[in-house]
């Protein structure tokens, strides 16, 4: 299934747009997209929030576009990980009294960090302190309500990491297992727009992903998930939404801007 396969709705909001994908889609544009929109927006400064000991932009990539790149991690031990030639910034992005360095970025990012923050409303209100003016935040998380993340959010950790390694297995060391909350991890419901919007966020683009693999090893569920997530995605059920991408600018003094892609 691809993009092609949902029904876009456009406009649904006062500054942007509200796309339906599969959740492969998401996955496999998300690097690109997010290199593409470096570009359109001329972003020297960047911060990878959360990225440790895997930076989520290639060294090539930052060299070529003479970019001042910084990784901003809570722990000192993923930070000391990373390879050489990045700026390190140790800080809790979910703490409302983080000493961050403020008004310093054109483009802040996370990938699959938000739902590990438990104050969603700091994590947002942090990051909208460290971009300047017209400055774009991207982030790529899991969403509420899909049955795992529920049922991630109700079992002790102890247990929630057992099937984690029963369904979905994958290297620990590498990609650890930390505890999620799924604080302000929404799709495009109108309370989730409600609250960007009220921390002087525009929302320019929320990209809805459904789907996912948790029960690829489960022959007779895994059909019947991937039917229903083709239905939600066709009817744009977002409650039922698995991923989103949400792209937020910080409003600038000034009206000029540049003009976002979308996925």
């Amino acid at each position: 299934m691809t993009s092609n396969d949902c029904r876009i709705q456009d406009l649904v909001f006062s500054s942007g747009v509200i796309q339906s994908y599969y959740y492969n889609v998401l996955w496999e544009r998300y690097e690109d997209y997010l290199r593409e929109l470096i570009s359109s927006v001329d972003a020297r400064m960047i911060c990878d929030i959360g990225g440790g000991r895997n930076p989520g932009i290639h060294e090539d990539f930052i060299r070529k576009g003479s970019i001042q790149y910084s990784l901003l991690d809570i722990s000192k031990a993923e930070l000391d990980a990373a390879p050489a030639g990045y700026n390190k910034i140790q800080a809790d992005i979910g703490d409302p009294q983080a000493d961050l360095p403020e008004a310093s970025f054109d483009l802040c990012f996370s990938r699959m960090v938000a739902e590990h923050i438990q104050d969603g409303e700091a994590f947002h209100r942090n990051v909208y302190r460290l971009l300047k003016p017209g400055g774009v935040a991207i982030h790529f998380f899991p969403t509420l309500f899909t049955l795992p993340y529920v049922a991630n959010v109700m079992m002790p950790e102890w247990l929630s990491q057992r099937m984690l390694m029963l369904f979905n297995p994958r290297d620990l060391v590498q990609h650890g297992k930390f505890p999620a909350y799924y604080s302000k991890c929404y799709g495009p419901i109108a309370s989730q727009l409600s609250f960007l919007e009220s921390l002087d966020y525009e929302p320019i683009h929320y990209f809805a992903g459904f789907g996912h693999d948790y029960y690829r090893r489960i022959p007779l569920i895994r059909e019947m998930a991937a039917v229903w997530s083709r239905l939600c995605c066709r009817r744009n059920w977002y409650y039922q939404s698995s991923f989103a991408v949400v792209v937020l600018r910080r409003k600038a003094v000034q009206s000029a801007q540049h003009e976002l892609p979308v996925l």
